[in-house]
């Protein structure tokens, strides 16, 4: 009998390290092909979405059969949503709804530090190896001017590519790290100097400053009304910033501003005109719908070619994209995982994942394997406590 239970005990530890290691490698993966896509290489018009499908697909799937125990009330949860997605993506005409919750299945079971460490090793590899073939001459350095500034792909599409890489970089190494001494103080503003020099990316820029000041904001103590102010802040940041994000593009008109002389389409490089321009494209739907977009042939805020349109706000185009329905859920679950991380303490993940919403008010990159900080708001929330010992003791 004892011999039985132990043989069980081994058979079940090996399973959770296989099912672990699937989904570090397939997070790795997934992040990487995703860069790819974006990435200026020859080959990028043929990396289609479908293909990460079927890799993800296969994937969540194997890692379901190898697992022995399954958790009822999360497998039915997940079931529903999955569900919901592919409906979702069948009225988007866009599969990335799947595909995030397949992800979302494959890095359940792991650790923070585990997927922000796969993280940053991906995106900083990536970014150097783009950099020094773009400097080579085998892939192309798009430029693209803006206001009069030459702006800097670096073997991407689009400058601002390039500096959400470093942006989402510099996230996980601030995670990581937990406290940063004064070298990586220097070298994360070193990284928003070289951004905002050669992307012209003030956006990511914002984001990069915010990600170097939260861990010292977080050491203070803090009276008990402000951490009570802070905590319903955090639970309610996302639907916020889409409620700020909707009222804010009706609010202004294209490049007129409502508020003194300041002229916010104008600093937003003209988003406030293309969100206003959804709106009288399209209704919202409760199920999403295809949104044809056209993000080629701007060559800068003043000249734009009457073809180009780009819902460049992911509240925005979650919204008109994957529908009401969708949205709603979305926060919802964002709001559910926020708290179980509050209870955990894990305040540093929860200002990173608020400096991500705020870095996303105005860029489309909010649902997409490149926000892993997405994908670790479904992680478990005691990884935080038990990390790898799971392995050990399943």
């Amino acid at each position: 009998m004892e011999l039985g239970i132990l043989n069980k005990h081994i058979r079940m530890t090996r399973r959770n390290q296989i099912s672990y290691q699937m989904g570090q490698i397939s997070f790795i993966i997934s992040l990487f092909y995703f860069i790819l896509q974006v990435s200026a290489i020859p080959f990028q018009s043929q990396l289609q979405d479908s293909y990460l499908l079927v890799f993800v697909t296969v994937a969540a799937v194997t890692k379901f059969l190898i697992q022995e125990e399954h958790d009822f009330k999360y497998t039915l949860f997940l079931s529903l949503f999955l569900l919901l997605s592919i409906v979702v993506s069948i009225q988007a005409h866009d599969c990335m709804p799947v595909i995030m919750v397949m992800l979302a299945t494959l890095t359940h079971d792991l650790d923070l530090n585990t997927m922000a460490k796969a993280a940053f090793l991906t995106l900083s590899l990536s970014l150097v190896i783009l950099y020094l073939l773009s400097l080579s001459g085998l892939i192309v350095d798009y430029h693209a001017m803006r206001e009069g500034i030459m702006r800097h792909s670096f073997g991407l599409t689009q400058p601002t590519l390039f500096s959400d890489l470093v942006f989402f970089a510099v996230a996980a190494y601030v995670y990581i790290r937990k406290r940063l001494s004064l070298i990586s103080i220097c070298l994360i503003l070193a990284l928003a100097a070289i951004t905002y020099y050669y992307a012209n990316a003030r956006n990511d820029t914002m984001g990069i400053l915010l990600l170097a000041v939260a861990p010292f904001l977080l050491k203070h103590q803090y009276p008990e009304m402000i951490k009570h102010i802070g905590k319903t802040f955090a639970l309610c940041s996302y639907p916020l910033f889409a409620i700020i994000v909707v009222a804010v593009t009706k609010m202004y008109a294209y490049n007129k501003g409502i508020i003194g002389n300041i002229h916010l389409n104008e600093m937003l490089t003209g988003r406030l005109y293309l969100g206003n321009l959804a709106f009288k494209r399209y209704p919202i739907q409760l199920f999403g719908q295809h949104v044809i977009e056209n993000a080629g042939g701007r060559v800068n805020f003043y000249n734009f070619i009457p073809s180009y349109f780009y819902i460049d706000s992911s509240y925005l185009h979650l919204l008109f994209k994957f529908g009401l329905i969708f949205t709603f859920l979305f926060f919802i679950v964002v709001i559910s995982k926020i708290y179980q991380f509050l209870i955990q303490k894990d305040y540093l993940l929860i200002a990173i994942v608020i400096i991500v919403g705020i870095e996303t008010l105005w860029e489309a990159n909010l649902f997409s394997p490149l926000n892993f900080t997405l994908l670790m708001l479904t992680a478990d929330a005691r990884s935080t406590v038990q990390g790898t010992q799971r392995l050990i003791h399943p």
